[in-house]
């Protein structure tokens, strides 16, 4: 398994509660403060305020879409507990030769697999 380090400069990404959000977005809705005021008085991004004011990307996760549904996931973990349970243990290559097998059966090519392999990730 992998651990990423976050790179020196790079952005920092929600460092604030969801109540500290509610109360910035409640004070800029009652006028109590400016955008940039919220923006400065909670540490929060103005970009972020902003979208989230006009109810922008409410219902998109970030990064990309996930190959696989949650129907198909929960389906591949029970069969590798099984698996499991019956004393041949699944490796990593393993796993992605299954899935690579399973998208092939299904008909579906998936652009950021090479040769429709996942990747370890």
């Amino acid at each position: 398994m992998r651990k990423y380090k976050k790179k020196l400069g790079s952005k920092n990404y929600r460092n604030y509660s969801s109540e500290t959000l509610t109360k910035a977005l409640n004070e800029i809705r009652s006028k109590k403060l400016l955008l940039n005021r919220a923006s400065a008085k909670y540490e929060i991004c103005k970009g972020t305020l902003s979208h989230k004011l006009r109810e922008e990307h409410n219902n998109t996760k970030p990064g990309r879409p996930n190959v696989l549904d949650d129907n198909e996931e929960k389906a591949l973990v029970h069969i590798l507990m099984k698996t499991a349970e019956w004393g041949f243990p699944v490796t990593g290559d393993d796993l992605r030769h299954i899935v690579k097998t399973y998208l092939d059966k299904q008909g579906r090519t998936v652009g950021q697999f090479h040769q429709t392999i996942p990747g370890k990730d």
